[in-house]
């Protein structure tokens, strides 16, 4: 073809290619870009040494020919944007670097609270007020916040309600109170708020919530009068309900676990030392259980309820109907089955009966409805090591029962283990009914 007839065909073809792709919704671009990757990537890995230098030695001609061609203008605007471009660049840069480098360590000197740089002025005390402390009258300049600044500048008489001499800090918070979980703050609380909402981070998260609140009034006297002498609260009556859209959300369950040491550890100290505290009488036989607080409540008309949940008819459980208990939801179940086999474990596959015994065990420790994927890796993960522990055992004793070719366990080959079994930081004994 003529030279003419080439170029034809080349804004022919070029004018079609543009149509095609104006029409191709987003997935068919992607798919079509993958594979010209592909090809791509396939043609320069089997293309020679010197292939390569003359691809690249016509991608260099093109390309100064194209840049040729290009008038002084339109160089100097496409200059121009490459400019704004890196401007814009350096000014995020900085901008990043002054956000990640501001940090809240300026002091108020009259509240003592921690401020960014954008909330503190310097304040003239040249004529010092009359309330200042004298580590503060004889000062020239102050550092203070926005809100004592306000306060100083006035013609108030008084210091400011937040000035630290007022004593108003209440001091450091004890060890004693700072580990107890918020179910456990709830059951030493003489006074337990009707409302509390409390915010998680994390992954779960939720940014914020929306809808009506109502208030009631009571008479602070006639609640001061009906304040309970023992402590701590049943947690069955710590009136605690969490709301969660599903059960992987509770993933922090250590957030809503129970713990007796913590309770009295705490209540002792409180008793001591806390005045409020002082008329208490410590309850030692309160019932203190975590799966009091975290109950799994069936939805009405809710398909994806498990309809193997078996039905209790005797009282105790028909006084418990209300709360279903499940080991978990299905997602969670296979996602213990699947990596059952997986390559991670050295008895991969094989650690069925090893698997029952450690569920078993995290059962006694941990409430089911509680697990969550972190708890069924863990025990996978001991079980794994159980299962190794009895094959090394049954190898050290000559009379133990031996473990089949096909490395499956039986229940006989738990007999080098069953009366010392660590697990979980904790040792347990094993039991069981060889006939059934």
């Amino acid at each position: 073809e003529t030279p003419e007839e080439s170029a034809t065909r080349r804004q022919i073809n070029a004018v079609h290619m543009a149509s095609v792709r104006a029409n191709e919704i987003p997935e068919e671009s992607a798919t079509r870009r993958q594979i010209h990757a592909v090809q791509t990537a396939t043609a320069r890995a089997n293309e020679t040494p010197e292939e390569s230098a003359t691809r690249r030695q016509n991608n260099s001609v093109q390309t100064a020919a194209a840049r040729a061609s290009v008038s002084a203008e339109e160089q100097e605007e496409m200059l121009q944007i490459r400019r704004n471009a890196r401007t814009q660049r350096l000014a995020s840069v900085a901008e990043f670097y002054n956000y990640i480098n501001t940090f809240c360590d300026q002091i108020c000197q009259i509240c003592h609270q921690l401020c960014y740089p954008n909330q503190v002025v310097k304040f003239n005390n040249s004529t010092p007020k009359e309330y200042l402390p004298g580590e503060l009258y004889n000062e020239k300049e102050l550092l203070v916040c926005n809100r004592c600044n306000t306060h100083l500048r006035s013609r108030k008489d008084n210091c400011p309600s937040k000035a630290y001499w007022n004593n108003l800090l209440a001091g450091e918070i004890p060890d004693e109170i700072l580990a107890l979980t918020q179910p456990e703050l709830r059951l030493l609380q003489r006074i337990i708020p009707y409302v509390k909402v409390i915010k998680y981070g994390g992954r779960f998260g939720q940014y914020g919530f929306k809808g009506n609140a109502i208030l009631l009034a009571l008479d602070i006297f006639q609640v001061s009068e009906k304040l309970p002498d023992m402590l701590p609260r049943s947690s069955e009556n710590a009136a605690i309900v969490i709301v969660t859209e599903t059960l992987d959300n509770l993933n922090h369950s250590r957030d809503h676990t129970i713990s007796r040491d913590r309770v009295y550890a705490a209540l002792r100290w409180l008793v001591k030392y806390n005045t409020l505290y002082k008329d208490v009488a410590i309850n030692h036989f309160a019932r203190l259980e975590s799966e009091d607080i975290i109950r799994v409540i069936p939805a009405e008309n809710n398909e994806d309820i498990n309809p193997e949940i078996e039905q209790h008819h005797n009282d105790e459980e028909t006084r418990k109907s209300t709360k279903y208990k499940r080991v978990s939801d299905n997602s969670r179940i296979v996602h213990a089955s699947w990596n059952q086999s997986h390559p991670t474990f050295s008895n991969a596959g094989y650690q069925c009966y090893a698997m029952v015994v450690a569920n078993m065990i995290r059962a006694s420790i941990l409430p089911p409805p509680l697990w969550n994927r972190s708890v069924l890796d863990e025990n996978m993960l001991a079980a794994d090591r159980l299962n190794s522990t009895i094959k090394y055992r049954t190898n050290q004793q000559p009379g133990a029962f031996d473990v089949l070719q096909s490395e499956y366990l039986f229940i006989k080959n738990f007999d080098v283990v069953q009366d010392n079994i660590r697990m979980f930081g904790r040792n347990f004994l094993l039991n069981y009914d060889e006939d059934n």
